[in-house]
């Protein structure tokens, strides 16, 4: 396995380790953090629900604790008031008459022993003590009838119970006025005038309306009368107790239940009354809008709903004893924002974590590509001790040869000349070799510079060409050199110039050895704005492949079996043109071979 294999492996199992292990680790982070935030608007809801079932529930509580202390005649139209500091007969409007005094109360009843209903706001015998309308009481009252059934609390029988002797009760006799713990009634004593008066109330303000003078035994012998029954209720004198000193009237404690009227489902607290003209039911209703009122002025996603919730609804019961009543909290708009806070809890990790990961995944891929391209270097670094090695010996070699023959006097004297001058021309070519380096390696210290002046294109490439000519000629390769008919002016570096003509010389005559025509062709000519020089020989061209990777350094078109060289030359050439402000490509040559083109800026 080379090293950026290695490399590639080790840091892949880093990365993948450290990512997954935090993604895993984050993401279950992400899905606890959107499971309670998804959570709470229901909790929250369920909780909110149960305290506005407390508090509803508290607040009527508390209506049924003050109401049942309120005597039992406060539910007539017109009552009298035992208590009161008139003497004789006195009559007067109930405290009820003007209707409830709690905004939660839609109206306070009363059924008789017949299931008549009647209500305090509602006197049709006297029309002037009416203080709400009429209609309303009427309509209010024949509802109520219709759910008199519902409504009573006395088992629908009618029949008065035995109050001589009360304590066999389910609870303690209490004085008048007195409120009671719930379940447990108590007993209101009133003497026989006060009780008559509070039983034919509608009677004797009759009577005292038109002066007439109100006899107690009158009323009772209407009482008689008016009871004479099947079954008859208790004598007054029956219904009197020596302990007491006076008439007793049973009152149960007030019990919540539901119930529908006029076709509104409705809470109603009712009580029973036992008199000795039979039993009562006395009660107060709470209709389900004033409570949803109630409820929703402290929360507007709160309602009321009679009866079971919908199902996965946040709701609470009121514990009031009645039928299930609940108190429900809308949580949608909630649920709502709670998923998009959960959509922005993955969010933000993604948003902290691919990032963070792509940046990994980058340095990893950056330290592989450094090791890649520090094996690339070293076996390039190789490469070029061989190359470099085989370039110089074959100059050396040659070098030494006609060294030794000149000072040994071997070979024909008459060739010493000739001798000589291959000695020049390889030291020429070690020259170049050793320029080639040199140039590389300013190039990488970035000290390669060029200096740029108009010349004549022709005068330039003429002299390039000149200067290769002899060795070219000797390697039997064949030069034709077009130039332009009129003087071309250029902006440029003679000896950059002859550098880059003397490298593509070069390379055409290593790399067209094999071929059956040994032509090299060099045309200088002004393509617009830009002067051209073309290099092009007859040998085995370049594939593609080699094309893209050319200008590289230490980049070479062939096997390795190939003609020897460094791979400097085409990337100094290139650097050097556009050092000049020109460029130096490949153009594929139709019919074999390879063409370079050097342009230069034309004036």
């Amino acid at each position: 396995m080379t090293r950026p294999v290695a490399a590639a492996a080790l840091t892949a199992v880093l990365l993948v380790a450290l990512l997954g292990s935090w993604l895993s680790s984050g993401w279950s982070g992400v899905r606890a953090e959107q499971a309670a935030a998804r959570a709470a608007p229901r909790a929250e809801a369920e909780r909110t629900a149960r305290a506005l079932a407390g508090e509803l529930a508290a607040r009527l509580e508390d209506v049924r604790r003050r109401e049942d202390g309120r005597p039992y005649y406060h539910y007539q139209s017109l009552f009298h008031d035992p208590r009161g500091a008139a003497a004789g007969a006195s009559v007067a409007p109930s405290p009820l008459a003007d209707g409830p005094d709690d905004p939660l109360i839609a109206a306070h009843f009363q059924l008789d022993a017949a299931g008549r209903v009647s209500l305090p706001t509602l006197n049709e015998d006297v029309p002037e003590l009416n203080i709400v309308a009429v209609s309303d009481n009427v309509r209010l009252r024949d509802a109520l009838a219709a759910a008199a059934p519902a409504l009573r609390a006395d088992g629908g029988d009618g029949v008065a119970v035995a109050l001589a002797d009360p304590s066999p009760g389910p609870g303690p006799i209490q004085k008048a006025g007195k409120a009671n713990p719930r379940g447990n009634p108590r007993v209101e004593v009133l003497d026989e005038q006060a009780y008559l008066q509070n039983a034919y109330s509608q009677q004797v303000y009759q009577q005292t309306k038109s002066g007439q003078a109100v006899d107690p035994a009158q009323l009772r012998q209407q009482r008689d009368v008016q009871q004479q029954v099947a079954a008859p209720p208790p004598r007054l004198d029956a219904a009197r107790d020596p302990a007491l000193d006076g008439v007793a009237v049973t009152v149960a404690p007030l019990d919540w239940r539901a119930a529908e009227i006029a076709g509104a489902p409705a809470l109603v607290a009712v009580r029973r009354v036992d008199t000795p003209d039979g039993t009562l039911t006395q009660g107060l209703v709470v209709t389900v809008d004033t409570a949803r009122e109630l409820v929703t002025e402290r929360d507007p996603a709160a309602t009321v709903v009679p009866g079971a919730p919908a199902p996965g609804a946040a709701a609470a019961p009121l514990d009031l004893g009645a039928e299930d009543w609940h108190v429900v909290v809308d949580d949608a708009a909630a649920r709502a924002a709670a998923e998009a806070r959960a959509d922005g809890v993955a969010r933000a990790f993604l948003v902290r974590f691919v990032p963070t990961a792509t940046l990994a995944l980058a340095c990893g891929a950056l330290v592989v590509l450094l090791v890649a391209r520090a094996e690339r270097a070293a076996r390039q670094r190789a490469r070029f001790a061989a190359a470099a090695a085989h370039e110089l010996r074959t100059p050396l070699a040659g070098l030494q040869l006609y060294g030794d023959m000149l000072a040994d006097g071997l070979g024909n004297p008459e060739r010493a000349r000739d001798y000589a001058r291959r000695m020049s021309e390889e030291a020429s070519r070690l020259g170049r070799v050793v320029t080639n380096v040199l140039d590389f390696s300013r190039l990488e210290r970035g000290g390669l510079a060029v200096t740029v002046a108009e010349r004549d294109l022709g005068e330039v490439v003429t002299a390039a060409v000149e200067r290769a000519r002899p060795q070219l000629e000797r390697a039997g390769c064949a030069l034709q050199v077009e130039l332009p008919d009129a003087p071309v002016r250029v902006r440029a570096d003679d000896d950059a110039v002859a550098r880059i003509v003397g490298n593509l010389l070069d390379n055409a005559e290593k790399y067209g050895r094999g071929a059956a025509d040994r032509t090299i062709v060099v045309r200088a000519a002004r393509d617009g704005d830009a002067a051209t020089i073309a290099v092009g020989d007859a040998g085995p061209g370049l594939s593609p492949a080699a094309a893209r990777q050319l200008f590289r350094p230490f980049a070479r078109g062939v096997a390795a079996d190939g003609p020897a060289g460094l791979g400097l030359g085409l990337a100094l050439s290139r650097t050097l043109a556009q050092a000049m402000g020109g460029d130096l490509c490949h153009q594929p040559t139709p019919g074999g071979g390879a063409t370079f083109v050097v342009r230069l800026p034309a004036v």
